[in-house]
């Protein structure tokens, strides 16, 4: 009997080591960077299994597509190798100018790391001005 628990234990991992879902990762030129070209992108460099990069996504997403698109990079992905300097401060973003797009060439402008800082992305993008629930940051 007590043979048959550990078994059990040993055979499935508890739940808090299983994987999260990856995140999406938009990495590349589809009919959704076509669909917005008159808004701005901030660029989110991501890896899978982050909880900084959940939460931020989750604090950007009433606003995504509307005040800006956003483009998730995943840094673990060998085409992508040259963000690898992130790893240590994902989530990491970069704003692009409407209608440019991330290359290697075309970087774009380093905004900030860790967090979403509300007041630096109002600076960058400011019809965000409008909303009146940001008016706290």
């Amino acid at each position: 009997m007590l043979s048959s628990r550990l078994s059990s234990l040993v055979t499935r991992p508890p739940r808090i080591f299983q994987r999260a879902p990856p995140l999406v990762t938009i990495n590349r030129l589809t009919s959704q960077t076509l669909a917005y070209p008159s808004v701005p992108t901030l660029v989110m460099f991501t890896k899978p299994d982050c909880s900084l990069c959940r939460a931020a996504i989750e604090q950007l997403r009433p606003y995504a597509n509307k005040y800006f698109r956003l483009q998730l990079v995943d840094i673990t992905e060998a085409k992508n190798s040259v963000w690898r300097k992130y790893q240590y401060d994902i989530p990491v973003f970069h704003i692009l100018s409407v209608g440019t797009q991330l290359t290697h060439e075309n970087k774009g402008t380093y905004l900030m790391k860790h967090h979403v800082d509300w007041n630096r992305l109002k600076n960058s993008i400011p019809e965000l001005d409008q909303c009146p629930e940001l008016d706290e940051y």
